[in-house]
């Protein structure tokens, strides 16, 4: 028994280790099985487990980090401009378990990728219209500018990190993943929205690029 257990030990140990280590990472809370994902680049994986059908940005990445990044830069947008943005976006989906190229979706129905409104470079740098109050990434300074209602960030890539969050944090958390339940709440036809026109406009452009 005693030779048994001194075979066993360094096991143990090791996944002692191991454990502490992933404890001393900022493991988000995830509200699908609670199990804490290191992905291999280093960023924690929220479980991409909500729902994994049609219109679901709670969906494991569909393109990979070079064909991401090489779209991006295709799109020839104020995004891709900005040095590092695709890199940090793709990651920061990963990080909050948020399918990257619906997040260009949103960014594209609400400023046309950095082109219109508050998304253009020399104004709030903000892709997805979230205003003051809402709640992100808190490592991101949302209110560089501080002259508007809408946030404002010093780059695009900490645009995408604090809507990453918000998305996690306002949706996904209580069980909403898909277009069909998160837009009604994100754009609501109270605020002129058309939500079904929303909703096909983001899928339509997640089909073409997919």
């Amino acid at each position: 028994m005693f030779f048994s257990l001194l075979l066993i030990l360094p096991f143990i140990q090791a996944q002692s280790a191991q454990n502490n280590n992933l404890n001393s990472i900022n493991c988000f809370s995830d509200s699908y099985n609670g199990v804490c994902i290191v992905s291999q680049n280093g960023y924690l994986e929220n479980g991409f487990a909500g729902s994994t059908g049609l219109g679901s940005l709670n969906s494991k990445p569909t393109l990979s980090q070079s064909s991401f990044i090489n779209l991006v830069n295709k799109l020839g947008t104020p995004i891709s401009t900005e040095n590092g943005f695709a890199v940090c976006a793709y990651n920061e989906g990963i990080r909050y378990g948020v399918n990257p190229i619906y997040m260009l979706g949103f960014a594209n129905e609400e400023t046309s990728l950095g082109s219109a409104g508050i998304g253009l470079p020399n104004g709030n740098k903000n892709l997805f219209g979230l205003t003051l109050g809402t709640a992100g990434d808190p490592n991101i300074n949302s209110d560089v500018n501080k002259v508007s209602r809408f946030k404002s960030y010093s780059t695009y890539c900490d645009s995408v990190t604090d809507w990453d969050a918000y998305i996690y944090n306002y949706y996904f958390s209580k069980g909403d993943y898909t277009l069909n339940q998160i837009v009604p709440i994100y754009a609501p036809s109270s605020d002129n929205n058309n939500v079904p026109e929303y909703i096909a406009n983001v899928q339509s452009f997640v089909n073409k690029y997919n």
